[in-house]
């Protein structure tokens, strides 16, 4: 970088001073600020992103440093959870993750609704930031035997917005404006119109390029308000231009291929001691300052020696407050490149075998990878990748449409496309003012190297008033792992260093500091303390959520329904899964689940299709639940239909029947179940069908929904004085990804996996050297080899390759 810095200052042939009090004081504080405040990017690589219900979701987690991109040394722990439109969270799983990465799965249920849905990810120290920086990934999950409910939610309808350049109209200086167009849905839409003065002056024309995007020049004059006239949709709307202020100062650039051009303009103001500071993932590249016989800045400057990603130019008065402030973008030719090589053709059920081989221009190329491998019709056209949200998108607010689009073949039209969108969601991850009054961001959220439990104690009988005291902490499975800690003095608690690859119980027990245990414990009173528990933060999505662009992908929906109703038909045929339908895969451990049945009346009924241990969830469906309607909603126990209570039978495509309901092991009607039983009382949901079901004979024949309740050695919800108990849900395990190895086994039922190939682990060497292989599927189909990773010094790296089978 400090090659970088001279060569920069050598181009802008100007005299450039950091030992100058307001330059000097500026860049430090820069520094230091991001020292102390480091963020993080998480992104998510997914199988696919356009699915069938009933498929398995596959994922891979990258955590980065926000500025190096380099793997994440700072948070440990990740959640990530799937919500619907409303933000009603379906899944969740809290990963353990190693080197800034992890990866699991999500069985989507067969009864999800057909409709949009998005991934959310984020650390807990990322909750002491922006909330709009929170990860989301939208997906399209397609069902057409079951329909998203309608909600009747609030539209705001079609708007353009415009932007001055730098942020400001000032009098007499020609300035660029970027404008975006957009629906109800917050997807840019094309329109053309005018600008016009107060005096019905038409001014200039201007058009939409990308994504409703565009911009057009315009020199303002005190005294005249500006109004555009757009037509949409064979409609005409007005929308008022910022005010024109009399003097001031604006930033322009003009960013070219593998140059960029700088201006500071003003007007009736003096640039005395002023200056322009460019930097770039939080380091300093550039310090402009003006000429002392002109009245502006200049500089046209190379771009070759700096790294893809965004700069920021901030104008800075002699006191280094921030005046106005653009940002640009820049592609180097000097990324790392990934390649990957593979049979164009291919027969059905025939080995596949992948290279993959990374040009790091002679540097290490070792990198950490994932790859999917899926029919290349499900496939999003221009979405979001690991290289366009590390250096692009994760640095803009807003929705970005189709981002990968600014990444391909790029040339001066795209360099322009690029600059509009940068006009029109200008933004940083900091607010000067912050930095240079050294107000950091408040922490309120720690870093989380290890799951922790935090709490504090009150008074029992008089829970508004804390009160100081020890905490011992024991686990129910393993009362060997216990500690002990003691309160501040206001009664706050914390037990760190957590970490469990199961879910279990905890059970934390308060006493007065300094008391010494009696010597018959049995005689020993609880000392009276209320335990409140904090409960992890689940932090709402606070921008749009926008879906995908139902015109992008209306075949990928239509091939996806086509393959639902082939598998259907496939299972029909084949009863009790004789097909190999979705991804199949293989649990590493050989602990059977339904071997530790829940009540003694459960065991004349064990090895159900489906058992849920809701005591066991991370989230409780049970929690604001009023009636069991609510759980089974909450729950999408797959194969059941919780919106007509019904279950699809055995050896039917579309058929639906009523399942029979038992409670503790005997048999109840609907109304029972829906009315009176207490979502509170119950402990365990089984569901059985096909053969499994046969236990209960011809009662079985449409399934059966088991419910059984809380056990009497459950400690959950008790509310005892000096006692608190809870379950604390473990890491999440992931499964191996299994394809059938048909060189070795010959398998008659027919295979239609939906995904043919993920591995989430894949390790380059030194060279950048890697390959894995893999066997087609009886479905002839172009697949498309997805890859998506990182290498060790922080630069992502993506690509696809297409190949047939025949």
């Amino acid at each position: 970088m400090k090659k970088l810095f001279v060569l920069t200052i050598c181009l802008l042939q100007t005299t450039v001073h950091f030992a100058q009090s307001s330059e000097t004081l500026v860049v430090e504080q820069l520094s230091e600020f991001l020292e102390f405040r480091p963020q993080e990017k998480v992104f998510l690589h997914t199988n696919k992103q356009i699915l069938s219900a009933g498929e398995t979701l596959w994922f891979k987690v990258y955590l980065t440093n926000a500025n190096t991109h380099k793997a994440s040394k700072l948070s440990k722990v990740l959640s990530v959870e799937l919500i619907d439109q409303n933000q009603q969270m379906l899944y969740s799983r809290i990963l353990k993750l190693e080197n800034g990465s992890g990866f699991a799965e999500i069985d989507l249920s067969d009864s999800l609704p057909d409709g949009d849905y998005f991934l959310k990810a984020y650390t807990n120290y990322m909750l002491n930031f922006d909330r709009s920086l929170l990860y989301t990934q939208p997906l399209k999950i397609i069902n057409k035997w079951v329909a998203y409910p309608k909600t009747e939610a609030p539209s705001a309808g079609f708007d353009v917005q415009f932007f001055p350049e730098s942020g400001d109209f000032v009098n007499g200086l020609i300035t660029s404006v970027g404008f975006k167009a957009i629906d109800e849905k917050g997807l840019g839409v094309s329109i053309s119109g005018e600008i016009v003065d107060d005096q019905a002056n038409k001014i200039t024309d201007f058009q939409s390029q990308f994504a409703g995007m565009g911009s057009f020049k315009l020199i303002p004059t005190t005294g005249r308000t500006y109004t555009a006239r757009v037509a949409y949709k064979g409609s005409f709307f007005e929308f008022p231009l910022p005010k024109v202020l009399p003097s001031g100062a604006i930033i322009q650039v003009t960013p070219a291929l593998e140059k960029m051009t700088i201006k500071v303009l003003t007007k009736d103001y003096p640039l005395d001691n002023h200056f322009l500071l460019g930097y770039q993932r939080g380091k300093a590249f550039m310090l402009l300052k003006p000429d002392p016989s002109n009245s502006y800045m200049y500089s046209a400057f190379s771009t070759t020696d700096l790294p893809s990603g965004m700069v920021n130019f901030t104008l800075f008065n002699p006191e280094g407050v921030a005046l106005a402030e653009r940002l640009s973008f820049v592609m180097s030719q000097d990324d790392p490149t990934l390649s990957i090589e593979n049979p164009e053709k291919n027969t059905n059920r025939s080995k596949t075998s992948v290279s993959l081989s990374i040009d790091h221009q002679g540097k290490d190329a070792l990198a950490d990878l994932s790859v999917s491998v899926f029919r290349a019709s499900l496939d999003q056209p221009m979405k979001n990748n690991i290289q366009t949200h590390l250096l692009l998108s994760s640095d803009l607010k807003g929705h970005i449409e189709m981002p990968q689009y600014y990444f391909q073949d790029v040339d001066m039209q795209k360099v322009e496309a690029l600059n509009n969108l940068l006009l029109t969601q200008g933004w940083r991850r900091f607010k000067w003012p912050d930095v240079m009054d050294k107000d950091l961001p408040e922490i309120n959220h720690f870093l989380e190297q290890h799951q922790s439990i935090s709490g504090q104690l009150f008074k029992y009988y008089n829970r508004q008033h804390s009160a100081p005291g020890e905490v011992s902490l024991t686990v129910l499975e393993n009362p060997l792992i216990n500690a002990t800690v003691e309160t501040d003095a206001d009664g706050k608690f914390q037990f760190a260093g957590l970490d469990f690859q199961d879910t279990v119980t905890i059970i934390l027990q308060a006493q007065k500091p300094g008391k010494k245990a009696k010597k018959d414990p049995t005689k020993e009173k609880n000392d009276a303390f209320y335990i409140r528990v904090d409960k992890k933060a689940i932090p709402p999505v606070v921008t749009p959520l926008v879906p995908m662009r139902t015109a992008e992908i209306d075949n990928a929906i239509a091939d996806a329904e086509a393959q639902m109703n082939k598998i259907r038909e496939i299972e029909a045929a084949f009863s009790e899964g004789g097909a190999i339908m979705l991804d199949a895969f293989e649990f590493k451990s050989t602990k059977n689940p339904y071997n530790d049945p829940v009540s003694s009346r459960a065991l004349m009924y064990n090895n159900p299709t489906t058992r849920v241990e809701l005591d066991s969830m991370p989230v409780d469906p049970r929690l604001g639940a009023a009636t069991m309607a609510d759980v089974f909603n909450a729950l999408q126990i797959p194969g059941f239909n919780t919106t007509t209570m019904q279950s699809r039978g055995a050896s039917t495509i579309s058929g639906s029947n009523t399942v029979a309901f038992f409670y503790d092991g005997m048999q109840v009607d609907q109304a029972f179940v829906m009315q009176d039983l207490s979502p509170g009382d119950v402990g365990s949901i089984d569901y059985f069908t096909g053969a499994k079901a046969s236990i209960f004979g011809a009662v079985g024949a449409s399934g059966v929904i088991a419910i059984y309740p809380r056990s009497d050695r459950s400690y959950a919800n008790l509310d005892v004085v000096g006692i608190a108990n809870f379950k604390l849900p473990g890491y999440y395990q992931p499964r191996e990804f299994y394809s059938p190895n048909y060189d070795v086994t010959t398998e008659e039922k027919p295979d239609y996996r939906a995904t043919l190939y993920w591995n989430p682990a894949i390790q380059t060497d030194q060279h950048g050297a890697a390959t894995f292989s893999f066997f087609t599927s009886d479905e002839d189909a172009e697949y498309l080899i997805e890859v998506q990773g990182l290498t060790s010094d922080g630069n992502p790296v993506f690509e696809q390759s297409y190949m047939i089978v025949e």
